[in-house]
């Protein structure tokens, strides 16, 4: 088994509903003053993948109530580790993969999220 990870670094874009998309750097706090927003990273689908590819976002927040969504699509949490105030959230996006690819990560109303980190984790089996 092969692991290759990718660091979703930037350029990050902050969405609040009726305004224009902002960029941002994290780690990003969306404020709870304001009506829910999300955290927006467009990427490309990896290369090299093959039908035992697995492809996992994995990301550092300070809360597990949001919602993440992959084109649109929603994506579960496949994995959840606390440490500490922070939690590491897998999130598996195998399927939902397309050549150009949006991840939003939505704050739910009324709360604070804080976005310290994103990384995409390749696992290869065979």
């Amino acid at each position: 088994m092969t692991v290759h990870t990718i660091r979703l670094a930037g350029p990050w874009e902050q969405q609040t509903a009726g305004t224009d998309a902002v960029r941002i750097v994290l780690p990003c706090s969306v404020s709870t003053d304001r009506p829910p927003a999300a955290l927006i990273r467009k990427f490309h689908q990896p290369g090299g993948l093959t039908d035992r590819s697995k492809v996992h976002i994995v990301i550092t927040v300070d809360t597990t109530l949001f919602d993440a969504t992959v084109n649109g699509q929603s994506v579960p949490a496949a994995d959840c580790r606390q440490s500490g105030s922070w939690f590491e959230i897998s999130l598996e996006i195998t399927t939902v993969l397309k050549p150009f690819n949006t991840l939003s990560i939505r704050s739910h109303k009324d709360r604070k999220l804080t976005l310290q980190s994103a990384v995409m984790r390749i696992q290869d089996d065979g």
